[in-house]
């Protein structure tokens, strides 16, 4: 099993840049797992608030998708539900 502890220390810290980027880095290698996906979508939300405009909307609808690619993979865990919800209204008030 993957840990997530240098990611999820990232995020406490509020590398939100660094700690997207590096889990795309592992995606980029094969990794597709609820876990990873759904961490993406929170460091989108997060980064998404330090921006505006079209690059706001970019990063929200990016983490949207990673939120319900990670619902998808597993519909029973609570935290990729909840990410993706939230980016989900997000984008819609964004419209």
């Amino acid at each position: 099993m993957e840990t997530y502890s240098l990611a999820d220390q990232q995020f406490e810290s509020r590398e939100y840049t660094k700690g997207l980027d590096e889990l795309k880095k592992r995606r980029a290698t094969g990794e597709e797992t609820c876990d990873l996906l759904w961490r993406m979508c929170r460091f989108c939300h997060e980064l998404s608030t330090t921006l505006s405009g079209e690059q706001r909307s970019k990063v929200l609808v990016e983490g949207r998708d990673y939120g319900m690619k990670a619902m998808e993979l597993d519909p029973s865990c609570f935290l990729a539900a909840k990410w993706a919800a939230i980016m989900f209204a997000l984008v819609v008030d964004q419209l």
